[in-house]
C-alpha cells in the first residue's frame, strides 16, 4: 500500500508540473551555431572507409543500409596510397595506374555508392621512415595524377583531399625519437613537391 501511495504522489506531481509548462514556437526564428543552421550529414555522419575496401566483400547489403537508409558517408581511406607508393619509383607508380583503374572499374557493384563518398586519402606514417620528403611528394603526386577517373568503369573519382601523413606524431614523436619540427619540415617539403607536380591536388595534414 505504501508503494502505491508513493507512485500516485509522483504521478500527481508530474502531472501538476507538466500543466505549468508553456511552449513558444517562433517560425521566423533561425538557430545558428558557428554560421551553420542545418545539420550537414555529409560532414558529420561519416565512417572511416571507402566503397572499394575489401571489408565490404559480401556485405553490400550492410553498406547499402548504412549509406542509403541511414544517410552516412564514406570519408577516409589510409591504406591504398601507401601500398602503391611504397617501394616504387614515380615511373613504376604511373605504369601501374591503368591496372589500378581497371581493378576499380571491375567492382561494378560498388559504383552505385560513389555518390556517398567524400574521401580523404592519406599516407601511413611509415612513408616518413622509408623515403625523403621530396621522394614522398614525387610518388604521391604520381599517384594523384594517374590513378583516378570520372567514376564507374572509367576509374574511381578523385578524392576530395590528400593527407600527407596519417597521425604521424603519435608513433614518431610520442613513441619515437623524432621531433615536431622534423615532422613539420617533412610535411612542408612534401606538400611543396606535390603542389609542384600536381597543382590541382588539395593537400592537407
Amino acid at each position: 500500500m505504501r508503494h502505491r501511495l508513493i507512485i500516485l504522489f509522483i504521478l500527481g506531481l508530474a502531472l501538476s508540473t507538466s500543466a505549468q509548462v508553456k511552449v513558444h514556437v517562433n517560425f521566423d526564428l533561425r538557430h545558428t551555431v558557428g554560421g551553420e543552421d542545418t545539420f550537414d550529414r555529409k560532414k558529420w555522419m561519416t565512417v572511416h572507409s571507402s566503397n572499394y575496401e575489401g571489408a565490404w566483400q559480401g556485405e553490400l547489403d550492410k553498406m547499402d543500409y548504412l549509406l542509403n537508409d541511414l544517410d552516412v558517408y564514406l570519408t577516409r581511406e589510409t591504406g591504398t596510397v601507401t601500398g602503391e607508393v611504397s617501394g616504387k619509383t614515380a615511373a613504376q607508380i604511373e605504369a601501374n595506374a591503368a591496372n589500378f583503374k581497371a581493378q576499380y572499374g571491375s567492382l561494378t557493384d560498388r559504383h552505385p555508392f560513389e555518390s556517398k563518398q567524400n574521401l580523404i586519402v592519406a599516407n601511413q606514417h611509415r612513408i616518413y621512415e622509408e623515403m625523403s620528403a621530396e621522394e614522398a611528394g614525387e610518388r604521391s603526386a604520381a599517384f594523384m595524377n594517374n590513378y583516378f577517373g570520372n567514376g564507374g568503369t572509367d576509374g574511381m573519382p578523385a578524392p576530395t583531399y590528400f593527407e600527407l601523413l596519417n597521425e604521424p606524431v603519435f608513433p614518431l614523436v610520442d613513441f619515437g625519437d623524432q621531433t615536431l619540427t622534423q615532422i613539420f619540415d617533412y610535411h612542408i617539403e612534401m606538400a611543396q613537391k606535390i603542389k609542384e607536380l600536381s597543382p590541382s591536388t588539395p593537400v592537407g595534414g
